[in-house]
């Protein structure tokens, strides 16, 4: 499924043109689908359709994903609530249903809990932690962004992620997991019409090592390269 908080990431630091109560429709290409520092497709990328609602207190979204190489659809039904900012924390509960279509069928029930601080200008810390019904098991992100604007319709920035497993991939092994960077530009086209590019690169961690052991699936502790873009636009 798609990992909330890549999305967290970029959107704590960039001035987005969504504001509370609008609507914001995407759509996006990744060369690879990757998640919790795992390719989930044999090959190719994936394309993605994104709603999403934001309002005072409440938000919604629907993700809408299909394989560009495999026989793969997934669709990602969220629903979240933000508590009040408490000390420049911005705090998001979400839950979240995913379903997986292709030559397997997959469903599963998440509950994710996401903590930011704004109180730095240029330095977004950020906390999420998502456990799976399926699994059993969660999984713990610890993130930092940092971005500039060059210019006024430019927003530039950087990335870093450690990722922790604790039963949500396998659980033959918790702990440090991968660690994933990214370095992005978002250009704003017109006021309601924004364009982003990032490149991300994912380092394997001792948990998917591991689990290359057991499993004897290489795939699993190989280091991941991939690109992405994306066009949003607000209503």
């Amino acid at each position: 499924m798609k990992t909330p908080i890549a999305l967290v990431l970029v959107g704590s630091c960039i001035s987005s043109v969504a504001m509370a109560g609008d609507i914001n429709l995407s759509t996006e290409w990744d060369s690879k689908y990757i998640s919790e520092g795992r390719d989930q497709l044999t090959k190719g990328g994936i394309f993605w359709g994104n709603a999403s609602y934001t309002g005072e207190n409440f938000g919604s979204y629907i993700s809408v994903g299909r394989g560009d190489s495999v026989n793969y659809t997934e669709m990602d039904i969220g629903v979240e609530y933000y508590l009040p900012t408490f000390y420049d924390i911005n705090t998001t509960l979400t839950y979240q249903k995913v379903e997986g279509y292709g030559d397997n069928r997959y469903t599963d029930n998440d509950f994710i809990a996401n903590m930011e601080y704004n109180g730095i200008e240029w330095l977004t810390p950020s906390i999420n932690y998502q456990y799976s019904t399926v699994s059993k098991g969660g999984y713990l992100e610890l993130g930092l962004t940092s971005g500039f604007h060059p210019t006024a319709a430019t927003y530039l920035y950087a990335s870093a992620v450690q990722g922790f497993n604790y039963g949500y991939v396998n659980h033959d092994y918790e702990g440090s997991d991968n660690t994933t960077l990214t370095l992005g530009a978002q250009f704003t086209v017109q006021p309601n019409l924004t364009v982003s590019v990032t490149a991300n690169q994912v380092f394997a961690g001792h948990a998917m090592d591991r689990e290359t052991e057991i499993t004897g699936e290489k795939h699993a502790s190989q280091d991941e390269t991939w690109a992405g873009i994306n066009l949003s636009w607000a209503m």
